[in-house]
């Protein structure tokens, strides 16, 4: 559960981020564009990572792509797990 509400507050603080047009230390804008594309490194890495390990990195890819869509969306939607139990649900799992 601790893993789900950390999970919420990334996103719901992204989303803000993009929303307010925050600028980071650096300067740089975070858009929607910049977002996608460090989420998309990210998980490209954890994969590679897990990989090298031999291990599985299993629904990587799932959650990314959900966190991915929930934190640019032009709404908020109020909670990341109930999309992401509804794919569980049509996952059979």
């Amino acid at each position: 559960m601790e893993d789900a509400a950390t999970a919420e507050i990334s996103r719901a603080q992204v989303w803000q981020w993009i929303r307010h047009g925050v600028r980071l230390e650096g300067g740089d804008l975070v858009t929607k564009v910049r977002v996608k594309s460090l989420i998309r490194q990210e998980a490209a890495m954890l994969v590679w990572v897990a990989s090298e390990k031999g291990a599985d990195p299993g629904r990587l890819g799932d959650a990314s792509a959900l966190f991915e869509r929930l934190s640019i969306a032009d709404e908020f939607e109020e909670f990341l797990t109930l999309p992401a139990y509804e794919k569980l649900l049509a996952l059979g799992e």
